[in-house]
C-alpha cells in the first residue's frame, strides 16, 4: 500500500493511504461465526470479510493469492485413498444433513 503525502505547509501535510475504514453492523452470530472461521483459516477477521465481500460483487482474487488447502496425513503417517467418486459422496451426505433429501434428484 503506497502512502500518498497531500501538498501544503509542515503544519498541514497530511498522508492519505489507499484503503478506507467503514463502520458495519453485522449481527452478532454473524460476527461470532466470522471469527471463528477466520481462526480456522489462519487468517485475520478483515481479510475473511474482504474475501466475502470480494466474492460478493464478483471482484477476481489478487494474482498470485494463495488459496490455502486442509493437510490431510503426516509424514510417515498411513497413506489416504480418496477418489473423486468418494469425496462427492461425503459431499451428498453432508448436503442431506443439512438440508434434507428434498430437491435431490433420484439416483
Amino acid at each position: 500500500m503506497e502512502a500518498v503525502a497531500v501538498v501544503g505547509t509542515p503544519r498541514d501535510v497530511v498522508c492519505q493511504y489507499g484503503f478506507m475504514r467503514t463502520t458495519v453492523d453485522i449481527d452478532d452470530d454473524v460476527l461470532r461465526t466470522a471469527k471463528v472461521r477466520a481462526a480456522e483459516h489462519g487468517e485475520s477477521l478483515k481479510t475473511l470479510i474482504e474475501r466475502a465481500v470480494r466474492r460478493e460483487v464478483g471482484e477476481p482474487r489478487s494474482p498470485g493469492q494463495r488459496v490455502r488447502l486442509p493437510l490431510v496425513g503426516t509424514a510417515g503417517g498411513p497413506e489416504v485413498d480418496v477418489s473423486g467418486a468418494d469425496i462427492a459422496d461425503l459431499e451428498a451426505d453432508d448436503d442431506i444433513r443439512r438440508y434434507g433429501a428434498a430437491g435431490l434428484p433420484d439416483q
